[in-house]
């Protein structure tokens, strides 16, 4: 519940929260069941794709942060998910020219 509401604060302060509570408890299995990508409300009509970036950009920031073996999990499900979130700007950009051919 915490990390659900944390991701609706300034991202500088999201990611300090996520590298302090990874200090404090490298367990991966607590890190892959926080929430740690900044949240923010998609509108109708209006491109995620800036959205999605911002989101990869956060979760890229967060990498040069988890080396070592403690945090080898950590790092693979960051990259798993912008792996994800770049398949979903791909679809959203075929999505939009899609639509935007219909008008």
């Amino acid at each position: 519940m915490l990390f659900d509401a944390l991701g609706e604060i300034p991202v500088e302060s999201l990611r300090k929260h996520v590298l302090l509570i990874t200090r404090l408890n490298k367990d991966p299995k607590l890190f892959s069941s926080i929430n740690i990508e900044p949240q923010s409300g998609g509108a109708l009509g209006i491109s995620l794709v800036p959205e999605l970036e911002r989101r990869i950009e956060f979760l890229e920031s967060l990498l040069p942060h988890f080396t070592g073996i403690d945090y080898l999990q950590h790092k693979l499900k960051i990259e798993q998910r912008i792996r994800t979130l770049k398949q979903r700007i791909k679809q959203e950009l075929v999505n939009e020219t899609i639509y935007n051919l219909s008008l």
